[in-house]
């Protein structure tokens, strides 16, 4: 399935449950506002009721007289029950039988029903009348947790309560008709809402699926090599976050591309110079233009020696690269190590008629290292500083301790190397000079492989102008813990 009709799908459904929901609340909220309103009609109902008992409660001084004359109860019921709220009383009822006086009746008045011959009286409500205490005087019992209480006072005094049945549910034909009338006009609002629900999400579905579409579109091009096609990031959405997500993948990816390429070329072109040289060396050789000596085997013998010098820098690289090689480390004394290497490092500084300094510190420094990997990336450094140098010349070697770290500096007097390629300098097989004269180039190897090596014992590498007029490579380190051995 598509994800626009997931989406199209998706708002429908929604919108069809909210709808039904909002149906059922409204409902629901409709019967229980009617039945209230129910129940407080049938209180303004009662209130002559009430009125009536209040008048009978202060000419007979109380309920006692009241108490199972059900006879006068029901017909004071009857009298009213029923009745619109305007039609009132104007007079009160006899209050009971208490002799030859009490027994008249009076005449009908306006606010009461008055059966006529013939007619049927309706069977009386379950009504009840409760002292203020809580004790029935007269009615029908009932549950008075499902009952409404009115009350009954005098002067301000609560002298009793008149309940009725609560109205649980509606029961009359005019307040049903009126409900089913709200359903199918609440069923209706509904049906039309999700009508244009469906309508909107048709329309609203393409606009969410259309940017989603470009980015699938863009990372196609990707796939296919294409760099050119950047999307756009004017959004500020998760959408946009994504597209500028996969432009940054792009730009990656086409330097990455552009890194490998001049990788293969450059690596193509330092393993084709050493053997081309050595091809014409055998070639000549072998058509008697240059003599079978010595001499001329040696220079062969060079090539090789550094042709498979460049072949070992490239596996150590790709062995960087790829998080294979493995480091075998240890409690290296840091210092100790430059002290030894002191006597190697003056003999190639003096062959290229430079000055070496050493300043290794007046104490040990521990670090947690692998010693011939620390040494490899200290001879690239030292080599890349004579070669680089230009006679008369120094080269400067000391070490920094701190609390935590440990920070090796190698410096040479020059010349220096531009801006702009300070950064680059730990690159592949990059160099500074335009031209590739591998008698002072060199492969460009060296940095990238102590960069590699720094970073293989967590430390860091970083390149800027020596004081002295030339290049400053600065290596930082942490020293050694207690937990490390």
């Amino acid at each position: 399935m598509r994800i626009q009709t997931k989406v199209f799908l998706t708002i429908l459904l929604s919108s069809i449950a909210l709808v039904l929901l909002m149906v059922q609340l409204l409902q629901w909220s409709l019967d229980k506002g009617l039945v209230e309103y129910a129940n407080e009609r049938q209180k303004l109902e009662y209130q002559p009721i009430v009125e009536e008992l209040e008048s009978y409660y202060v000419e007979r001084g109380g309920w006692s007289s009241l108490e199972g004359n059900r006879r006068y109860f029901d017909n004071l019921i009857a009298q009213y029950v029923g009745e619109p709220r305007q039609r009132r009383r104007e007079s009160r009822p006899p209050p009971g039988p208490r002799g030859e006086s009490d027994r008249r009746r009076r005449a009908p008045e306006s606010g009461r029903r008055e059966n006529r011959p013939g007619e049927e009286r309706p069977p009386p409500k379950p009504i009840t009348l409760l002292n203020k205490s809580g004790r029935m005087i007269v009615g029908s019992r009932q549950d008075l947790q499902k009952a409404m209480k009115v009350d009954i006072k005098v002067e301000g005094e609560l002298v009793g309560f008149l309940v009725f049945p609560d109205n649980q549910k509606l029961a009359s034909d005019f307040e049903l008709h009126f409900i089913e009338q709200q359903k199918e006009a609440l069923f209706l609002a509904g049906f039309i809402v999700i009508f244009l629900a469906g309508i909107s999400a048709f329309l609203f579905a393409p606009t969410i699926v259309r940017p989603i579409k470009k980015i699938a579109a863009g990372s196609h091009e990707l796939i296919m090599g294409n760099y050119d096609g950047l999307l756009n990031e004017s959004r500020r959405d998760e959408i946009g976050d994504l597209a500028k997500d996969i432009n940054l993948l792009t730009r990656t990816l086409e330097k990455n591309e552009q890194m490998r390429q001049r990788w293969l070329a450059d690596t193509s072109h330092e393993l084709r110079t050493p053997l081309a040289i050595i091809k014409a060396e055998i070639e000549a050789m072998l058509d008697g233009v240059r003599s079978l000596s010595h001499e001329n085997l040696t220079s062969v013998s060079s090539e090789v020696n550094h042709l498979h010098k460049l072949i070992d820098d490239l596996a150590d690289l790709s062995n960087m690269d790829l998080g294979s090689l493995r480091y075998r480390k240890e409690m290296l004394d840091l210092r100790e190590l430059l002290l030894t290497k002191e006597p190697q490092i003056e003999r190639a500084c003096e062959a290229r008629q430079l000055t070496f300094q050493s300043n290794p510190g007046p104490a040990e420094v521990i670090i947690w290292a692998d010693g011939i990997r620390i040494n490899q990336m200290l001879d690239n450094l030292v080599t890349n500083s004579c070669k680089y140098t230009d006679s008369p010349g120094k080269v400067l070697v000391r070490l920094e301790a701190d609390i935590t770290i440990v920070r090796l500096i190698v410096e040479d007097s020059g010349p220096g190397v531009p801006d702009e390629a300070l950064p680059r300098l730990f690159e592949h097989l990059y160099r500074v000079e335009s031209s590739r004269n591998r008698n002072t180039g060199g492969s460009g190897l060296g940095l990238s492989i102590a960069s590699k090596i720094v970073e293989g014992h967590g430390g860091s590498i970083e390149a800027s102008h020596a004081e002295i007029g030339g290049l400053k490579i600065t290596i930082t380190l942490p020293l050694a813990r207690p937990d490390d051995v």
